[in-house]
């Protein structure tokens, strides 16, 4: 047959993988985004390393403080540089992963395939605990599969130490764990008499438990944060929430090959590699579901599904010889991608005004002109710079900070109800009455009285920076002195 996926070749589906990759390490340029907020944050974490932070395990901390050693604070770039390449390598295992359990034609269709979806070409821009989740999610299940054909410990170590370096990425890696389990038990229950499957369990532990030991340091706040964004103390049954939950995997994964893994993933018989495949991605699909029926669940909680998935999707593709769907498959989401990047340059050709409600980049536009604004009204002030907000502290210390001469700006939590609800409340606490006779400078996006906290407070300042005709950010600067004490305060 001529309209196979053999005759489409495997060279012009590297040739758009690698496409895809240098068009989004070129993209951090030309779209020159200011930080989203929890970028911000993350950067913050990464000037004072640990083992763990307040809502996530430290790896992500860790790449930023890498990536901003070897390329300097040169601009927004070297913070989110590691998430395209790690997005890149991720794609690169996911071939092997493919060529392993079937051929290297759908190791190439699954490469490809993973590197177009929507969720990849949007999460590329930014640096979240996605990229390192999904890399370590993807080698650990490939060294698993290397480690249970030759039973080698030193394999099995490895693919302990991984699913470790995984979890000290996101907590989400520990279902891939329940899935290992769940294939040896299905597959290959004698491996389970063997040493290598438990010392892998038993490195994991270990490299996890430094994680584990910040946490018992500090109340387990992570853990204490992840149940509360579950959740699942209020009303538990949300249909039309798991209805946007399912819609959403259509956009994230792309609309024809999410429509293809739901086919492979409900059919009757599966093969050896497909129970490898279901059974390390079941279990995190159901239980996001479930989170997403009972309570809420964000659509990218399921990403690490489409690691197997875009391999289950390249395996039927392969071996049904189905070119038209995988031109389709690839085809739309390259348009999305296109689409996506060239939104701006689009809005502007057509003359279609930007406003607040029809343009994807306005949660991080506008925040590096509005605190270029500050740094002026405040001309580098060294008093400790406050708020209630981590959002605020995470921008003030990343754009007024000169972090190429070492000077960073001393930020603090103003925390009068004493709820810990971020790093900032945790380790980075205003001084007490009795220690605070300094001066602050607080930021407010709305105006504030402060009537009994100081004895002296002034506005400075109230700067704005258009984004959009409809779209006006603002902060209010206040200089604050002779911090009375929380219970004094009445805003």
């Amino acid at each position: 047959m001529a309209d196979t996926i053999h005759s489409l070749g495997k060279r012009p589906l590297f040739l758009i993988a690698c496409g895809l990759v240098l068009l989004r390490l070129a993209m951090l340029s030309v779209l020159d985004l200011a930080l989203f907020y929890d970028e911000a944050y993350y950067h913050f974490w990464s000037k004072d390393l640990a083992f763990g932070y307040y809502s996530k395990p430290p790896v992500v901390a860790w790449l930023i403080a890498l990536t901003t050693t070897l390329a300097g604070h040169v601009s927004e770039w070297s913070v989110r540089i590691a998430s395209p390449i790690l997005y890149c390598l991720t794609g690169a295992v996911i071939y092997l992963i493919g060529r392993h359990l079937k051929d290297r034609c759908a190791g190439m269709i699954a490469a490809t395939l993973f590197l177009s979806t929507p969720l990849v070409t949007f999460n590329s821009l930014f640096i979240t605990t996605d990229a390192p989740l999904l890399f370590f999610w993807a080698l650990t299940a490939y060294v698993y599969l290397l480690a249970l054909e030759s039973n080698r410990l030193s394999l099995w170590i490895l693919c302990g130490f991984l699913g470790g370096a995984g979890l000290l990425s996101k907590y989400t890696m520990g279902l891939l764990a329940v899935g290992f389990f769940a294939h040896l038990l299905w597959c290959c229950r004698e491996r389970l008499f063997t040493p290598g499957p438990w010392l892998a369990a038993v490195v994991a532990f270990l490299v996890f438990l430094t994680n584990l030991l910040w946490n018992y340091q500090h109340d387990f706040i992570s853990f204490q944060h992840t149940s509360e964004i579950s959740q699942l103390s209020g009303d538990l049954f949300h249909p039309e929430r798991f209805l946007e939950f399912f819609v959403g995997q259509f956009l994230v994964f792309g609309p024809i090959a999410m429509w293809l893994f739901l086919q492979v993933l409900l059919q009757r018989r599966y093969t050896k590699a497909d129970k490898f495949l279901l059974t390390t991605t079941l279990p995190l699909l159901l239980l996001i579901g479930i989170q997403a029926l009972l309570s809420r669940a964000h659509v990218n909680w399921a990403a690490p599904v489409y690691v197997g998935a875009s391999i289950w999707v390249a395996s039927y593709l392969a071996t049904t010889a189905r070119r038209a769907l995988l031109i389709w498959a690839i085809g739309l989401n390259l348009v999305i991608a296109g689409s996506f990047y060239a939104y701006p340059f689009i809005q502007h050709t057509v003359g279609i005004e930007a406003t607040k409600s029809n343009t994807p980049f306005k949660r991080v536009s506008g925040w590096r002109e509005l605190f270029q604004q500050v740094d002026q009204a405040t001309g580098g002030d060294d008093s400790i710079w406050i708020s209630d907000s981590r959002k605020l502290l995470s921008y003030a210390h990343f754009y007024l900070s000169d972090f190429e001469s070492g000077h960073r700006l001393t930020v603090a939590s103003f925390n009068p109800s004493g709820r810990i609800s971020d790093h900032f409340d945790l380790l980075h606490v205003m001084p007490s009455a009795a220690e605070a006779d300094m001066d602050y400078i607080f930021l407010s996006e709305v105006p504030r009285t402060f009537e009994g906290c100081f004895r002296t407070v002034s506005l400075t300042d109230r700067v704005t920076q258009v984004v959009y005709p409809t779209f006006t950010r603002e902060l209010f600067i206040y200089q604050l002195s002779g911090f009375n004490g929380y219970e004094y305060c009445d805003d």
